[in-house]
């Protein structure tokens, strides 16, 4: 009899099967996350507290929190961007968790709001300036994705969105590391979300039929394919060069030259690109802006532990 109830519990409560499922959540809600976007965005953290040369003052906990509190709040940005995208995305045959399935708009829409109000109340113990630059993210980020008018369904409001996103986090770092902002620092921060702004268009040569059905006037869809390659080639080589010249005023910056060559190889590829390109083969410009994202913040951050040491 005692038996025969255990087994009658254990089928009423699959606390096995629970635990199962709510780890398989984890891991899709950690892919829709995009973990490749949330270490740039790390990274960037990083720069502007101790990046460039110049120590910091705040401790490891609070250092530790402010990044917990900014990587909260993208994620939650990334996942109402992907809840938003679905139709676009599935019309892509893109292999993300909540476009293919697996992973539920629900389970999805739950975690939005508990990581973005994780991510205001620990920027709360960071200081009152992180907690205005976590809300104003947080507000850029809904503006992106969501609403009547999305910023991200036109190229110039939705490279306007990811540039501040991109830029304001170095700001974001320097509070939480407890640094002043410098000249050298608030330059390479405004060049980084330009180059943003620019080469980071790039992620949309593969995704018209996509952008088009679900309204979104990208770059490709406002001039064409061949166009939309011209111009992000010629936007993100004059965003290098403005970058290199930069070096002769403020010789800190100079990790910015690796935008030149990143720019170059941008171009090449998207030359390559023809209408009988594969989806992965249109991506390859976009995946050379997220290499040049990683080296340069990587450079930056290997200056400022070197002068420290």
């Amino acid at each position: 009899m005692v038996n025969n109830s255990l087994a009658a519990d254990a089928v009423k409560f699959p606390v096995p099967r629970i635990v199962a499922a709510s780890g398989s959540n984890l891991w899709w809600l950690s892919l829709e996350a995009r973990p490749i976007v949330l270490v740039v965005f790390t990274l960037r953290l990083a720069v502007g507290g101790m990046g460039l040369g110049g120590g910091h003052s705040s401790s490891f906990a609070h250092v530790t929190v402010g990044h917990l509190s900014w990587l909260c709040g993208i994620a939650s940005i990334y996942l109402l961007n992907g809840v938003t995208d679905i139709r676009g995305d599935r019309e892509n045959r893109s292999e993300r968790p909540l476009a293919a399935g697996r992973l539920s708009v629900k389970t999805a829409s739950t975690s939005i709001v508990l990581l973005a109000a994780t991510s205001v109340a620990l920027a709360a113990l960071v200081s009152g300036a992180f907690f205005l630059e976590v809300m104003l993210l947080l507000i850029v980020g809904i503006a992106y994705s969501a609403g009547r008018r999305p910023m991200k369904n036109h190229a110039g409001s939705a490279a306007a969105a990811t540039a501040v996103a991109g830029g304001l986090t170095y700001f974001a770092g320097m509070e939480a590391y407890g640094r002043l902002p410098s000249p050298p620092i608030v330059v390479f921060a405004a060049m980084m979300g330009l180059w943003i702004a620019a080469a980071g268009a790039a992620k949309d040569f593969g995704d018209a039929r996509g952008d088009l059905l679900a309204g979104r006037r990208t770059l490709p869809v406002l001039f064409g394919a061949t166009r939309a390659r011209s111009w992000v080639t010629v936007t993100s080589t004059s965003v290098a060069l403005v970058g290199v010249a930069l070096t002769a005023v403020f010789p800190a910056v100079w990790p910015l030259t690796l935008l030149l060559p990143a720019a170059v190889w941008v171009g090449v590829l998207a030359r390559r690109i023809s209408p009988q390109s594969t989806r992965a083969q249109q991506r390859r410009p976009y995946q050379v802006f997220m290499a040049s994202q990683y080296s340069v913040n990587i450079l930056a951050i290997a200056i400022g532990l070197a002068t420290l040491l």
